[in-house]
């Protein structure tokens, strides 16, 4: 059943031409305890600038991914075997901007943004983004970063549940609606001290509760337990 923030998109989508009306909702999560039982067949490593080649055989694009390289942005690799099976990268910039979806989200002091995650089609469904997550957290936190933040689509259920069984904590819900060039948004808070957000502009987030200490890799608390179902 179709709630009413749902409901209510729907309709103004049917009323108003779709070049002029846009909705986005988001959910905006958090690792710092991966769960257990990550793959121990799939090797993760830092990427190299040779291994942007491999990665068109996971998810092909046709403007490549030297724009994310040159950026300064951190590559890891998933393998089974030898073969490619995923990847993700990590911005290490203090302040993660997302004008498609109209906000903006500061990091605490050693914390990364984790974005354009893949999983190559064969391997989707046996655990490759679990280990992805959690090794890559693995080796930045010999780096000096306890989390990682990023962004699922809302209406993206396969991805949200391997988010959640990964260990991510799930932090706010973010709407945003646009309309003839304005934006409206609403996040609402996941978790207990975070505050919410309504108004024109674009949201400017934040965590107002960063688990702090080395992560917490051999399991999951009570608190980082996973991101829970949304969407209709």
């Amino acid at each position: 059943m179709r709630d009413w923030r749902s409901l209510a998109a729907h309709t103004l989508r049917g009323l108003f031409p779709a070049a002029a009306f846009r909705v986005h909702r988001t959910i905006v999560v958090r690792l710092h305890a991966p769960a257990p039982g990550a793959r121990a067949d799939v090797t993760v490593r830092r990427g190299t600038r040779t291994d942007l080649a491999l990665l068109p055989r996971i998810k092909a694009r046709e403007r490549g991914f030297e724009a994310e390289w040159s950026a300064g942005c951190t590559l890891f690799l998933a393998e089974i075997g030898g073969v490619p099976a995923g990847f993700e990268w990590i911005d290490h910039a203090p302040r993660h901007v997302s004008p498609p979806n109209a906000y903006a989200f500061a990091l605490p002091p050693g914390s990364a943004w984790a974005f354009g995650v893949e999983v190559a089609p064969a391997f989707r469904g046996r655990g490759v983004f679990h280990a992805l997550a959690a090794g890559a957290l693995a080796d930045l936190a010999a780096n000096g970063v306890a989390r990682v933040y990023s962004a699922v689509l809302a209406d993206n259920t396969a991805s949200l549940h391997a988010h959640r069984r990964a260990g991510f904590a799930a932090l706010y819900e973010v709407l945003v609606v646009r309309f003839a060039g304005l934006v409206w948004h609403h996040a609402r808070p996941l978790l207990p001290g975070f505050v919410p957000s309504r108004g024109w502009g674009r949201w400017a987030g934040e965590d107002p509760a960063p688990p702090t200490g080395v992560p917490v890799m051999e399991g999951v608390t009570a608190r980082e337990r996973g991101v829970p179902r949304y969407g209709p």
